[in-house]
């Protein structure tokens, strides 16, 4: 059996969605290496959180993934999607990625 994989986009809040690439990326690494990939899409139907738990609920997957680029509002926003995908799963089987849109240099 294959392992089913989801990758959730965050709803940015924008009416102008781009797809990001590092999902894309990710999502073509996983399907290569034999992996089923699903895509839950919240930046293009601005879905509640309470939709992907509902989705997750009617859908069975081995592993969620959720990333985010920015500063606060994504960081809440993907702190809010971590709780809705424990509300359907008590013990998700969660990665996270973060990168801060901040430079610190020297």
């Amino acid at each position: 059996m294959r392992l089913k994989i989801l990758l959730v986009v965050y709803d940015n809040d924008s009416y102008i969605s781009q797809f990001p690439l590092g999902i894309a990326y990710l999502a073509s690494a996983c399907r290569d290496a034999g992996y089923d990939v699903s895509i839950y899409n919240q930046d293009v139907y601005h879905y509640p959180d309470e939709h992907l738990t509902d989705y997750l609920n009617n859908n069975k997957f081995d592993v969620v993934g959720i990333g985010a680029c920015g500063g606060y509002y994504q960081y809440q926003k993907v702190k809010c999607l971590c709780n809705a995908v424990k509300a359907a799963l008590p013990t998700p089987p969660i990665f996270s990625t973060w990168r801060s849109s901040r430079f610190s240099g020297s």
